[in-house]
C-alpha cells in the first residue's frame, strides 16, 4: 500500500510518461538531482530493467480439484446408520424416516487390492413435522481422519 502511494507520487512528479516505468527506475530517477521531463520520457521508451530475485512473483499454479475415482474399481458399501437418540425428531419427539442417504467415496487399500469404499449416512425427516436432519454433519469433521470425497 505505502509502495503504491510512493510510486503515484513520483509518478506525479515526472509526469504521464513516468507511468511506463518500472518501481526500480522511479526510484532511480528520485536518486539523481536533476532530471528534466525528456529524460524521463526517454527513459520510458528503453527496455524495462530485469526485476531483481527478491521482486520475482511465483506464479500460481491452478489447483487441479478433485478427480471421480476410477468405475472400473470394486465399490464395497458401508451404511452407517443414525443412533436412537438421532432417530427422533428433534422439534416435536417423533420418529424420523430414512428419506435417502449422503454419499461419499474414499480410496481404500487391501494388500494388492483397491476398491472405492462408497458410505452412505443416513438422512431422516419426520413425517409429522416435515422437518429434516442430518445428525452425523457436525460430528463427521472432527471425528475422521480421513479425506472425504463427496460425490452429491
Amino acid at each position: 500500500m505505502l509502495e503504491e502511494h510512493l510510486r503515484l507520487r513520483r509518478i506525479a512528479k515526472y509526469g504521464p510518461g513516468s507511468e511506463k516505468l518500472s518501481n526500480l527506475q522511479l526510484q532511480l530517477l528520485e536518486e539523481e538531482p536533476g532530471v528534466s521531463n525528456q529524460e524521463v520520457q526517454a527513459e520510458s521508451e528503453r527496455e524495462a530493467l530485469p526485476a531483481p530475485d527478491g521482486e520475482k512473483k511465483r506464479q500460481r499454479r491452478a489447483h487441479p480439484g478433485r478427480q471421480t475415482l476410477p468405475a472400473n474399481l470394486p465399490r464395497v458399501e458401508k451404511i452407517i446408520a443414525c443412533t436412537a437418540e438421532q432417530c427422533v425428531c428433534g422439534k416435536c419427539g417423533a420418529e424420523t424416516k430414512v428419506i435417502g442417504y449422503d454419499e461419499s467415496q474414499v480410496l481404500n487399500v487391501k494388500p494388492a487390492e483397491y476398491y472405492v469404499e462408497v458410505i452412505k449416512r443416513e438422512k431422516r425427516a419426520c413425517k409429522q413435522c416435515g422437518s429434516r436432519a442430518w445428525p452425523w454433519r457436525r460430528s463427521r469433521r472432527a471425528s475422521s481422519t480421513r479425506a472425504w470425497l463427496p460425490t452429491r
